[in-house]
């Protein structure tokens, strides 16, 4: 939910509230949205004005958890399922935020902006699953069955959400969570720990001498949650002493005082209080609310332990932690500037009517028991897979409210469609599959128009689903992985046999053949050329380059069949040496953004046509997690960079024979060429127009700057008219390259 403005109250004078401590040796709660969402903003040091470097982000997730591993802590992570209806307009309005940032993030200022990759959340919950790290995911929001969690196991919870200021936990914040482990002795025993600072309910308590536990939720409501819009209480908060200090913002000195007041009364007498300044044909609704805002924060039993692994379940004791000096707090601070406690009389009734309007209502929850009754019974398979966190969340809110968000990404935003239209077949192969094409008629659609979220009904302008485009729900556990197969290859309309290819290669495959072969979202051969490259730079050429196996255990799951390319042998066949050349001529100059003085001087066409393929991708693999996962997971983070695949496909924009440039800029690794050339030949030969296909480049003209040959090779970014590129190397296509070649360098 979050409460406004505590967690910077809390910041503002940490040594106050929060006290150090050295992790260790414990199981550790992990609130598994916050931690993905922190790790790809302050970590991954990914691009995401190119849509996201799944590659980065992998090595950061791992250096966190191996960091807990070395310190014997043991991870459990809580995602957050669907959106409670609460949450809806809050849903809105941060997607509104999110279609604004990407819409304007670009190379120079990306670094500022928080844009997320479409497929962030599942690539974290693939490289969790690689690791070993236990997760589950609950119905709808996860604050309170992570708290049930960390006090029923006596753990310590690490997220980044002020509800869990209120929350009797033991709380870390992941913004004081140092990364590093560090060697020393605990108790006189050698150890080795994370610093971390931790917030305990009952150390605030302490430090407001007389304010009693069971306020705190009444405090975290009146301040605004997701249950009662904060400017509803905005009368009551007029009538509150605050402190003057000028070093406090007005967010601040509202705690303050509220704390102040909140002390000198109980539960009832203060909502009665609150009552007074509310209009009187709202009171009701908004007793209602504030109640029912307060048992929000009150801790049941916890419902997903059985989806944890537990095996190793180790207890947290408050060890290296330094308390507070004796009183020394901010309630005497604001002692100091209240002089004495607001009182707040009674108000006469028709005061403060007409001070509030009719938008404030806050709609009433539905739980997953309530949705289950009035959409019919949920198949247990779905329930146990969700909990298991093998479906996505978009389920949740298609059984809950009957709507399907398309979530923003990086794109073209002159184009008044979203660039995951592209995937909306698929999309409503699910939605039928799931409700039954009866209901399936009812979904809104949730996507843009430009730089505005829109609703629409997913099945528009009269269409139907086909009875070939679903599977009925309760047949799938009884279905073959082989008819589990066809039918998504049905719905992507390809006829192929994926079997040729790496098992964690199909999916993915599957989704750029289906990208190419889409007339109405048409794709260049040279986008083509850029992701197979950049495939192959990224699942073969590094892992061989540093000595891993994984290439073998690729080739070993590739089946030669007779009449089909045959992939299995051309991977074998890649040298380790040819691959350490590769990695230095197109690899390294093309896998990092060089950031230039221009402001917008880069190709959104490239970046456009790239988020579509990664819409594809999550609409297949919400498709096969439905389907319990006939097809290996996609792993993204050994597949995809977003700047390596820009860098290389805007080279490939202006050359009249991408092939033969690939060839010369690979000359000297003829066998990862070999293997580039196959995959794309065989891709393309199921998608014969794309060849045809003109390049629709867009691109933000700026004033050209006055460059050297070599700045423009190492800034691809920089758009000029006279610049190919990062991998001009030799253009056989070009009779005038040779005017290009360094040759000091080259000889």
């Amino acid at each position: 939910m979050g409460v406004r403005g505590l967690a910077t109250f809390i910041s503002s004078d940490s040594s106050l509230y929060l006290q150090s401590h050295r992790l260790h040796d414990c199981t550790l709660i992990v609130d598994g949205n916050s931690l993905a969402s922190q790790l790809y903003v302050h970590f991954s040091k990914s691009n995401p004005a190119y849509g996201g470097d799944y590659d980065r982000y992998y090595r950061c997730i791992k250096n966190f958890f191996d960091c807990l591993a070395k310190c014997k802590v043991q991870p459990l992570v809580v995602f957050d399922g669907g959106y409670e209806k609460r949450k809806l307009p809050t849903m809105w309005e941060r997607l509104k935020g999110k279609i604004y940032a990407c819409s304007k993030v670009n190379p120079v200022n990306q670094t500022r902006k928080n844009v997320f990759p479409l497929l962030m959340r599942e690539t974290f919950r693939e490289i969790l699953a690689e690791l070993g790290v236990s997760f589950a995911q609950c119905d709808f929001e996860a604050d309170e069955e992570i708290a049930s969690l960390a006090r029923e196991l006596c753990c310590p919870v690490l997220s980044l959400d002020s509800d869990f200021f209120v929350l009797d936990v033991m709380y870390l914040p992941f913004d004081h969570f140092q990364h590093t482990t560090t060697d020393g002795k605990i108790d006189g025993h050698p150890a080795t720990f994370v610093y971390c600072e931790m917030y305990t309910l009952q150390r605030f308590l302490d430090t407001f001498g007389g304010l009693q536990q069971e306020m705190l939720p009444l405090m975290a409501t009146l301040l605004g949650n997701d249950y009662v819009k904060r400017k509803l209480f905005d009368p009551f908060f007029d009538q509150i002493k605050k402190p003057s200090s000028k070093k406090l913002s007005y967010q601040q000195k509202k705690i303050a005082g509220l704390i102040q007041w909140l002390r000198r009364e109980t539960m009832e007498s203060a909502i009665s209080k609150v009552l007074h300044f509310i209009r009187i044909d709202k009171r009701d609704h908004t007793r209602s609310a504030i109640e029912r805002a307060v048992k929000a924060y009150q801790v049941s039993s916890s419902a997903m332990k059985q989806y944890l692994d537990l095996s190793n379940l180790r207890t947290t004791s408050l060890n290296g932690s330094q308390g507070p000096d004796a009183q020394a707090t901010l309630y005497e601070t604001c002692a100091e500037e209240i002089a004495k406690e607001a009182d707040i009389g009674d108000t006469p009734e028709n005061d403060c009517e007409g001070s509030e309007e009719s938008d404030d209502e806050t709609p009433d929850d539905e739980t997953f028991e309530e949705s289950q009754l009035r959409l019919g019974k949920i198949p247990e398979f779905v329930v146990e897979t969700f909990r298991h966190a093998r479906m996505p969340s978009t389920f949740m809110d298609l059984y809950t409210f009957q709507i399907y968000i398309m979530q923003p990404q990086k794109e073209d935003f002159s184009e008044r469609e979203s660039a995951s239209a592209i995937s909306l077949p698929i999309i409503r192969s699910i939605v039928a599959t799931l409700l039954g094409p009866e209901r399936a008629l009812e979904v809104q659609l949730v996507t843009r128009r430009f730089t505005s979220p829109v609703k629409e009904l997913l099945f528009k302008d009269g269409l139907t689903c086909s009875p070939e485009a679903v599977v009925q729900l309760e047949s799938i556990p009884s279905m073959s992985v082989q008819e589990k197969e066809n039918f998504i290859l049905k719905i992507a309309r390809v006829d192929v046999n994926l079997k040729i290819l790496p098992k964690e290669w199909r999916l993915f495959f599957l989704a750029l053949i289906f990208w190419a072969t889409q007339t109405n979202f048409p794709v260049t051969d040279r986008m083509v050329h850029s992701v197979v490259l950049g495939v192959i730079l990224q699942a073969v050429v590094l892992p061989l380059k540093k000595g891993d196996a994984a290439v073998q255990q690729l080739a070993q799951s590739t089946q030669s069949l007779q009449g089909l390319p045959n992939f299995r042998e051309t991977l074998e066949n890649v040298e380790t040496s040819e691959c350490k050349s590769a990695f230095a001529d197109i690899y390294a100059p093309n896998s990092f953004s060089k950031n230039s003085k221009v402001r917008t001087g880069y190709d959104v066409g490239v970046v456009h046509s790239l988020a579509q393929l990664q819409s594809v991708v999550l609409a297949l693999n919400q498709l096969n997690q439905l389907l319990l996962m006939p097809f290996a997971p996609t792993p993204m983070h050994r597949l995809y960079s977003g700047t390596l695949m820009y860098n290389i496909g805007n080279s490939l924009q202006s050359r009249q024979d991408p092939l033969a440039y690939v060839k010369s800029s690979l000359s000297s690794s003829p066998s990862v060429f070999a293997l580039h050339e196959s995959l794309v030949g065989y891709i393309l030969s199921l998608a014969p127009d794309t060849k045809k296909m003109l390049s629709k480049k867009k691109k933000h003209r700026v004033r050209k700057p006055v460059l050297d040959r070599s700045q423009d090779l190492d800034n691809p970014e920089v758009v000029t008219d006279d610049v190919d590129g990062p991998m001009d190397t030799f253009d056989a296509n070009n009779r005038f390259a040779l005017l290009g070649v360094n040759f000091s360098e080259d000889l």
